[in-house]
């Protein structure tokens, strides 16, 4: 048995960042609880508002999951070393994945910053190590790893094309559309990765909307969110299987199903 928190990772202490928590066994994966912000993850475990920090984060998890979490996978630029710009491991994933529009983003020293520092140091400090290519895990030991739910996807679906799911480039995926018809196609996307995640996790508690029922984009985000941190669980799923590939080096490692 095992537990996996998945963490779709603002690069900025404003934005927003998802949060997925799956439960896996030898038969059976299923997400126990998903939610678009931290304080809203920790809020599903208790009623009262609280601070936004890796222990209360940790907390919730372990409340909702009624277990201790073997491993976090989270979609942010980590490193045990400051980040000041491109790493090894970029280079590789964009190299390995970039003919398909998997290339990363390039982090630099504001971007994730202090902010991703933090939350690095704050899972390290808590019991978990950050697993590099040359750090791996040993038997039933916690794990924090870096993810990129992208190219998770493109490996899941064995696309040749990078899935055009993300709410903030639907002008950019179909510039001749008309709003009502860039949401029906964003949701068309989304149900075909729901499809294919529905093929490796059980339950994924969360569910595509109604086409009628969208009226924004903007009202979308929160659901990209969610579904980008339920995508980094089920990585996080597949490294306690020992099912994942490395790009990096001994001090940051992008893992990728294989």
């Amino acid at each position: 048995m095992g537990l996996v928190l998945g963490i779709d990772a603002a690069w900025t202490l404003t934005g927003t960042s998802g949060v997925a928590l799956m439960h896996c066994t030898p038969s059976e994966r299923r997400v126990i609880a998903v939610a678009p912000s931290f304080s809203d993850f920790i809020n599903l475990a208790q009623d009262r508002p609280t601070s936004i920090d890796v222990p209360s984060l940790i907390h919730a998890a372990e409340m909702l999951g009624s277990s201790q979490i073997n491993v976090v996978a989270i979609d942010m630029p980590m490193s045990l070393l400051q980040i000041t710009g491109r790493r090894v491991a970029d280079q590789e994933v964009s190299r390995a994945f970039g003919a398909a529009g998997g290339s990363t983003h390039s982090p630099n020293p504001s971007r994730p910053g202090w902010y991703g520092q933090q939350l690095t140091e704050g899972f390290i400090n808590a019991g978990f190590p950050l697993r590099t290519r040359n750090n791996p895990p040993k038997a039933n030991s916690p794990s924090l790893i870096e993810v990129f739910p992208l190219v998770a996807l493109i490996r899941l679906m064995n696309l040749t094309k990078r899935p055009p799911y993300k709410v903030t480039k639907t002008t950019k995926y179909w510039p001749n559309f008309s709003l009502d018809a860039r949401i029906a196609l964003l949701l068309n996307t989304w149900d075909s990765i729901f499809a294919a995640l529905g093929g490796k996790v059980s339950q994924l508690n969360l569910k595509v909307p109604a086409r009628g029922a969208v009226h924004s984009l903007a009202s979308l985000k929160p659901l990209e969110d969610m579904l980008d941190a339920i995508i980094s669980a089920w990585v996080g799923a597949c490294f306690l299987n020992q099912a994942v590939q490395s790009f990096g080096d001994n001090h940051a490692a992008i893992w990728i199903p294989t």
